[in-house]
């Protein structure tokens, strides 16, 4: 060690030799890491008294000790890094522990606090590092999408620098794209010429060449080459990719970019406008022809006719028609767009000819030379000459002339090509591996072609006799030679992340069809052979052939459906090489059972395609099957039903088998066959419905069809506003839609081709109503009490209308000449002259004042057809009719019923409508349209409505036969669009949908609009195949609001409907018995009473009235029912009763003798006899004597009160201040101080707030709205702890109690700290056991009944997993999309804590361990209330307007486990009715 200075001179170098080994794995793993702070684990040990004790001998093996001494240095190097780790590893992830030091050390066979330890220890560093890789895992999971983003634009990048490098000629062209990149044109450039012009070698030159064009411009290149990836062929997804990029490129934020096509078109649109004067934008698309099918992307509507400034779009296309991608541009496009490529000319292809020799080191002879020049001439293409010219390259110099031959096209070139590889590899061999090439839907990879030659017979008869392969499998060294001889004919493309093998240009693959295709062979058997490969047909079975019938093993890819990463099936990777060439062969060879059964009608297919995909690319796959078999009734309920799910499948794809059998339940209960020979309707859907029963992935089964059923009206969407829309009309022709969002923009949409024609900026943010005038040329719109008139064609701002300060309505009248503007507060009505140039005022009258509410209290129509217009005044039963010019009162229009309340207004070329709002039997409410004669202003009829109905805008069709009305209904969470035929008095609800639709406009049924409060995108519904059909009545079903689990017998559980409906009863357990109730009880009460339940019976407080027996008369209960719902009859009834009226959630249920409640006065509870009727006990808070128990009460001692410190006070004030001052201050503090306990002391008066009670039903906490809480034994009857806080008032809002009422945990604000806490407090003992600070937006609390963990839902979609036995223990763990937390949410803990089930709007099950979600079911409806059965192993629930109790049960293939039930059959079931397991097995099967 002497030595190592003189060889070793710079002190780095020495610590190698001076330094220990964990020395130098702290300084490199955390010291000089830059990720040590997030991805170091820390062990933080204190040992207690080690080093009294150094003579020891076990002590070297913790410290380090030379010559029976601590070696300081060492230890001082130690002790820096344990004062220091904080500052280097995050908090979370060290982990302290202290021990006493005991002689030997520690061990696994040591004491009792040494096991605790190293349990505790091992527990907690496993834990830590599992949460940290699986959050790392969640974070990559949330960058595969920009990953494989990268990886489309390098493919696209690649094969364009690829082209460039090898491009010559064209330069005439070359600088007229030049030109047009440097100009102002604000139209796409569009590059034409045939098939191998050089098209794509151009676009790869412009794009190499465009930032030299652009010097002292920054530009931003775009370029895609169409087919070079799959993803490119289909313009959805091509716009979709473009626009990612964009939004990189940009900036931009991409999180809600739309996923439909008519989105991408206009967000595409909206990107491009992000173009600056200092930052250019270039896109270049070539090969537009080698679009495919999908949303008619040739037909070019997408491509936008005037680019925005500094935005630049060239893309190239073939001329030949049969494409449409020319005719359609030269519609579009004026005609210096237009770029034509001409032919190659002879002295470029001589001069590129030459140039190719001396680069690959060749000559020709001369005659060789001629020949290929002499064939260019008759086909000048730059393709041809490289063909011809690598068909040259196999020449040799003394070649006879005779045999150097060449074809006159490259379509023949190519088939030359084949014949003579046909010659040298077997005709066989090259027929069918070139035309399963050209047969494959995205080319094929390396392994399929071999597989698929191993198992075309022909082929391997042909390999057998020429090379003798050792087994009956296609030599892989034969495939690659053929590949390397097709080098230039083929290339690789990406699809969905996998190389594939396709034909490089469209002529080559042409000629593989015309010769191999069209010919004896045909195509079915090529595509049948690939079904069968993809099919799995012969992986591990031996296959026949010639001679040989027991056939023999092929050595095949087994194509499963997807591999699981694990033998627990965490993570799961789809085949969708499989998803996707499947169904395009089977459809192609004509096999439409085999296409239904295995693939669109084939759950596990559909969830592959699904998960390993894209919702949009599944639908695409239905719409592709749909247009070959339009009338196919299975495939068109699944592609609604989808559908209908998008927005649950969008949240969590591996949602489809609850939403598949939630949708589809109750349509196969009615496909029953009329007689036994009949066909079913859907015969494969029952397939398909008991494979979705038992899923591969774990997935909440409904039990009944609880979701709405396909079958109804599908919507298309409208995306292009990047915040919420506030505002919607329709033009006068109703063909165009106008819409006003937050993001200060107003867009005028085609609502044919769904584009935004026309954006104008700056019209404000919350802009509430719109209106077209004059033809549609000026836009009407409102904001706040500020009316405004735009120019659309000019997209300026004409006229403002600010001097009222009253809130206007406003309406057209005159055929769009006049703006009549009704004022709130002030009843105006004013009119402008809207044809004039300088709009001026007509007239401003008072109309009559019929005024019931006093804000938004004025109607008006929103449109007239002559100079007449309708106002009214909201909640009135009268309406008047003004003329819109001279503001003359011309009619007053009186409804038909006193009780009518008007809510709507509109006129027809006939009538004037009123939609009115009546009351309606005892509990409802209906609408009805009153129509009025225009002449005089008579009363004509009404058309009523139902009791389904809430008008609150209403809109007439164009003709004025119908009106309809958007009907949302906020208690269920849905949405439909109600129809009334003001002639036939039809009336009608269509296109129910979930979500609460607060907008909407309709004149033309092919586009009746709807948006949501926070939506960013329209819905569009054509209604017009619906309007003409009968639809069922829409019944009123009261939806289940509570469900209380048997308490003796936890296989049933017992419903209740709303409004004090009937009570039912369901046996969990059962399969059989899901969907329908064992028993159920109707009449049993009225809606004013209190019912209560537990196991069989129920508890009725009827006949509320006046107690008479006291000095003050009370409102009580007089009578008390019990009713059994096993014997079917009431058992007991008690009167007399005076039994206080509380919510019904303030009463428990004891046992079957015992009801606890409140008491009149709020102040203790009492304990009801319910076979006396009279109070047994009660129990009353008692302050006194707990105080005395713990010591407290000295606060009342003023003498002990101590003066603040000034803490208010800056430290110079302080320094500065005078005795006679301090102590004024101190006297002031100390008064404050007794002010603030005698508050406290006070706070102990207050009534009962809220209370809580254990599942054993023995521990009661009750909050005051006060700063403390206390505990009372239901056992002891008295009160046992009061839990105090002096600086946090403590609810229990959200809240959770232990099963045994030991601990709870709640929610609370700490006033002095301004800090939110979740607080655990032993119950026992009254003291705060942990507290966990910053914890703000708390919804929801569960905790486990050992209170070892607590799971917070915070936030809108938050998840907190806290510990409260270790420190820093806590994990946040971010919620799925759509996961919002309410004051209504709930979760339950299950499985010792390992699960946990939470009703966040949906209901969803997480796996703690793991910090993950299982699984989720999405409603369509609002839930009523959520309980948790089998002691978790079922999850129930009821919804708003389904009578039946739905039960979830978490399933797949691998977890079909017998429930544990518990209990026996009470109500009569059938003995031979089938477990639930035991019909999870009959389906599996």
């Amino acid at each position: 060690m002497q030595i190592v200075p003189e060889v070793f001179p710079d002190e780095k170098s020495r610590r190698k030799f001076s330094s220990s080994l964990l020395d130098l794995e702290i300084e490199y793993g955390i010291v000089n890491s830059d990720s040590a702070c997030d991805h170091c684990v820390v062990i933080h040990r204190t040992l207690e008294h080690i080093t009294s004790g150094i003579g020891q001998e076990s002590n070297s093996d913790y410290i380090d000790v030379v010559n029976r001494r601590l070696e300081d240095t060492k230890h001082s190097r130690i002790t820096e890094y344990r004062d220091n780790i904080h500052t280097m590893v995050s908090g979370a992830n060290v982990l302290p522990y202290e021990i006493e030091w005991v002689a030997g050390g520690i061990k696994t066979s040591g004491g009792r606090h040494q096991q605790v330890y190293l349990d505790k220890m091992c527990k907690q560093l496993q834990d830590t590092i599992q949460n940290r890789l699986y959050q790392d895992l969640e974070a990559m999971k949330n960058q595969d999408n920009k990953m494989k983003l990268f990886d489309e634009v390098s493919h696209h990048v690649s094969f364009c620098q690829q082209r460039a490098r090898s491009f010559q000629g064209r330069q005439e062209q070359l600088q007229l794209i030049k030109s047009y990149l440097l100009s102002n044109c604000r139209s796409p450039l569009v590059v034409y010429g045939p098939g191998g012009s050089g098209k794509t070698a151009l676009l790869s030159k412009v794009a190499r060449d465009t930032k030299t064009w652009f010097k002292t411009v920054d530009t931003r290149i775009v370029i895609r080459s169409i087919g070079k990836t799959t993803s490119s062929v289909n313009v959805r997804t091509l716009l979709r990719d473009i626009c990612q990029q964009l939004c990189l490129i940009l900036d931009a934020d991409d999180e809600d970019m739309p996923t439909e096509y008519k989105g991408l078109m206009n967000f595409f649109n909206q990107l491009l406008s992000q173009a600056t004067e200092q930052s250019h934008l270039v896109i270049l698309i070539d090969s537009l022809d080698q679009l495919t099918d999908e949303h008619d992307g040739r037909k070019m509507s997408w491509l936008p006719k005037k680019l925005p400034h500094y935005a630049h779009v060239i893309v190239s296309t073939s001329p030949d028609e049969k494409y449409e991608c020319l005719p359609q541009l030269k519609k579009m496009l004026r005609n210096d767009a237009f770029i034509e490529l001409p032919d190659l000319p002879v002295e470029d292809a001589v001069e590129i000819l030459n140039h190719w020799l001396m680069k690959d080191n060749r000559a020709l002879q001369q005659y060789q030379f001629d020949l290929i020049i002499d064939k260019f001439t008759t086909c000048a293409l730059p393709l041809f000459l490289k063909v011809a010219y690598d068909e040259a390259m196999s020449w040799t110099s003394y070649m006879d002339p005779d045999q150097c031959k060449l074809m006159d096209t490259v379509k023949k070139m190519a088939g030359f090509k084949f014949s003579k590889m046909e010659l040298k590899y077997g005709e066989a061999t090259i027929k069918r591996a070139l035309g399963y090439i050209a047969a494959s839907r995205s080319g094929v990879t390396d392994n399929e072609i071999e597989d698929l030659l191993s198992l075309d017979d022909a082929v391997m008869d042909e390999v057998m006799v020429r090379y003798t392969p050792p087994r009956r499998h296609f030599p892989q060294i034969i495939w690659v030679k053929i590949r390397e001889e097709l080098s230039y004919y083929l290339t690789e493309s990406k699809t969905y992340n996998i190389n594939t093998i396709r034909w490089s240009h469209g002529q080559f693959n042409e000629a593989a069809i015309d010769r191999y295709l069209k010919n004896k062979d045909k195509a079915p058997s090529y595509h049948k052979a690939m079904a069968e490969y993809f099919m799995g047909e012969w992986a591990e079975k031996p296959k026949p052939f010639g001679g040989n019938t027991r056939g023999s093993l092929r050595y095949v890819s087994s194509q499963q459906m997807y591999f699981e990463s694990n033998a627990e099936g965490e993570e799961i990777f789809y085949n969708v090489r499989k998803t996707n060439e499947l169904p395009y062969h089977l459809l192609n060879s004509q096999q439409m059972e085999n296409f239904k059964s295995h693939t669109l009608c084939n759950f596990e297919w559909v969830l592959a395609k699904l998960c390993g995909t894209s919702l949009r690319e599944l639908v695409e796959e239905y719409q592709t099957a749909l247009l070959t078999e339009p009338g196919d009734m299975d495939l068109r309920t699944l592609s609604d039903a989808i559908q209908l799910s998008g927005e649950a499948l969008t949240k969590d794809p591996r949602q489809l088998a609850s939403q598949m059998v939630g949708r589809l339940q109750g349509v196969l209960a009615k496909d029953v066959p009329t007689s036994p020979g009949d066909p079913r309707k859907y015969p494969f859907l029952h397939t398909f419905m008991n494979q979705a029963k038992v899923p591969s992935v774990l997935s909440l089964i409904p039990s009944i069809g609880c979701l709405t059923q396909p079958g109804g009206v599908l919507f298309d969407l409208l995306s292009g506003h990047t915040d919420p829309i506030t505002a919607v009309t329709l033009t006068t022709d109703g063909l165009k839609a106008l819409t006003c969002s937050k993001d200060n923009t107003m867009k005028l949409w085609d609502l044919r081709t769904g584009k935004v024609m026309r954006t104008i900026e700056n019209v404000g943010t919350s802009v509430r109503m719109i209106r077209p005038a004059m033809n549609n040329a000026l836009i009407v719109t409102v904001e706040g009490s500020v009316i405004k008139v735009w120019n659309i064609r000019y997209n300026e701002l004409v006229l403002v209308i600010d001097k009222y300060v009253d809130p206007p309505e406003i309406g057209i009248a005159g055929e769009g000449k006049y703006l009549c503007a009704l004022f709130d507060g002030s009843n105006m009505l004013r009119t402008w002259n809207l044809s004039k140039s300088n709009y001026p005022m007509l007239s401003s009258v008072t109309i009559d004042n019929h005024k019931v509410f006093q804000e938004r209290s004025v109607l008006i129509a929103p449109n007239s057809f002559d100079e007449r217009i309708l106002v009214a005044f909201r909640g009135a039963n009268v309406g008047a009719v003004h003329h819109a010019r001279t503001g003359k009162h011309m009619h007053t229009l009186n409804c038909s019923e006193d009780s009518s309340s008007v809510t709507s207004l509109g006129i027809t070329r006939d009538y004037y409508i009123m939609a009115c709002r009546q009351n309606f039997m005892k509990l409802h409410e209906i609408f009805q349209l009153e129509l009025f004669d225009q002449k005089k202003g008579r009363y004509i009829r009404s058309v009523r409505g139902c009791i389904h109905d809430r008008i609150t805008e209403m809109h007439l069709n164009y003709i004025g036969s119908h009106a309809i009305c958007i009907n949302a209904n906020e208690q269920t969470s849905t949405t439909d669009i109600a129809i009334w035929n003001v002639e036939t008095e039809d009336h009608k609800h269509l296109a129910r949908h979930s979500g609460v639709s607060t907008m909407g406009a309709c004149s033309d049924f092919r586009f009746c609009l709807t948006a949501g409060k926070n939506d960013r995108s329209l819905h569009i519904w054509n209604i017009s195949a619906k309007i003409n059909q009968s639809q069922p009545k829409l019944k009123k079903n009261l939806g289940v609001n509570q469900i209380v689990p048997m308490v003796d017998n936890p296989r049933y559980v017992v419903a209740r409907q709303m409004n004090n409906g009937p009570v039912s009863i369901w046996n969990v357990a059962k399969a059989k018995c899901l969907d329908k109730a064992v028993r159920i009880e109707r009449g049993l009460s009225d809606s004013s009473d209190v019912v209560l339940i537990r196991n069989t019976r129920v508890i009725i407080l009827t006949d509320k009235g006046f107690s008479a027996n006291t000095d003050s008369s009370r409102p009580v209960f007089k009578t008390l029912l019990t009713y059994d719902l096993q014997s079917k009859r009431f058992i007991r009834k008690l009167d007399s009763c005076f039994i206080p009226p509380l919510p019904a959630h303030e009463y428990v249920l004891l046992d079957d003798d015992r009801l606890l409640s409140l008491s009149d006065s709020r102040n203790h509870f009492v304990i009801w006899n319910m076979n006396t009727r009279n109070p047994d006990d009660r129990i009353r808070p008692n302050f006194t004597e707990i105080e005395k128990k713990r010591g407290i009460g000295v606060r009342e001692n003023s003498s002990l009160i101590k003066p603040g410190l000034g803490v208010t006070m800056t430290p110079w004030d302080r320094r500065s201040e005078t005795l006679s001052a301090k102590k004024r201050r101190q006297q002031k503090e100390m008064e404050a101080e007794k002010k603030r306990i005698d508050e406290l002391k006070n706070e102990k008066d207050n009534n009962i707030d809220q209370y809580v009670i254990s599942g054993n039903h023995r521990i009661i906490v009750a909050s005051f709205f006060a700063h403390h809480m206390c505990v009372f034994d239901i056992v002891d009857k008295k009160h046992t702890q009061t839990m105090v806080s002096d600086t946090s008032m403590l609810f229990l809002h959200v809240s959770a109690i232990t099963h045994e009422g030991d601990y709870i945990v709640h929610a609370n604000y700490d006033e002095e700290n301004k800090m939110s806490f979740v607080t655990l407090w032993d119950c026992t003992t009254g003291n705060v056991k942990k507290r966990l600070k910053n914890e703000s937006d708390v919804m929801a609390l569960g905790i486990t009944d050992n209170a070892s963990r607590v799971i917070i839902g915070r936030g809108k979609n938050e998840l907190h997993i806290w510990d409260p036995m270790y420190s820093r223990s806590l994990q946040k763990i971010k919620g799925y999309r759509g996961l919002e937390f309410s004051t209504e949410s709930k979760i339950f803990v299950i499985n010792e804590g390992k699960r946990a089930v939470v009703y966040a709007g949906d209901i969803s099950i997480w796996d703690i361990e793991k910090a993950s979600v299982i699984a989720i079911f999405t409603p369509d409806m609002r839930i009523n209330c959520v309980n948790i059965a089998l002691n978790g192993q079922l999850i129930t629930f009821g919804l708003q307007e389904v009578s039946d109790v739905v039960t979830l049960k978490l399933t797949s293939k691998n977890t079909l486990t017998m429930l544990e039930q518990g209990g026996e059959d009470m109500f009569g079931e059938a003995p031979d009715e089938s477990s639930e397991e035991e019909e999870d097995e009959e389906d599996y099967d």
